[in-house]
């Protein structure tokens, strides 16, 4: 991973970033296709990783051809380990198994997963009610911003 996109992690967080990266189709004489086996999943895909500042997108393809390499693993660089767990988010509602793997686990999509989350969460949750003091200092800035939207006026966008 990048340094600038480390810089930005510790900036936004594991929010979502859209950053340009490349893969490639690498096939040699034999017909065969160059894929990777990822080390956090054990899944199969093209070598591929984020562009690096200066680099264009032909260059990236390039690199990550040459890092991976016939029998090679990007994920098995020392970088790649250093900067993956602490800066990528995987969500916890999508599935990224293999078809075999996600029937025998149920075979849930998204929103089912979502629905299953939300009953577990609901479930399993008891926050803590609020203090005395936190509902009275809530009862505050509440009054304070009606007095602040009350003075504004009403909200009107501009053109209309």
């Amino acid at each position: 991973m990048s340094n600038y996109i480390v810089e930005l992690r510790k900036v936004i967080g594991n929010r979502p970033l859209i950053a340009c990266s490349a893969c490639v189709i690498v096939v040699d004489d034999a017909e065969r296709i160059l894929l990777q086996r990822r080390t956090d999943n054990g899944l199969w895909g093209l070598p591929g990783g984020a562009m690096e500042i200066g680099e264009t997108l032909e260059q990236t393809a390039r690199r990550e051809a040459y890092e991976v390499g016939i029998g090679g693993n990007y994920l098995a660089h020392e970088h790649t380990v250093k900067y993956m767990r602490p800066h990528t988010w995987f969500p916890r509602i999508t599935n990224r198994e293999q078809w075999t793997p996600w029937m025998a686990g149920g075979g849930l999509d998204m929103r089912q997963r979502a629905n299953e989350r939300a009953r577990q969460i609901l479930a399993e949750h008891h926050p803590k009610p609020l203090t005395d003091d936190q509902e009275r200092e809530i009862d505050r800035i509440a009054a304070e911003a009606q007095v602040r939207a009350i003075a504004q006026g009403p909200y009107t966008m501009s053109g209309t």
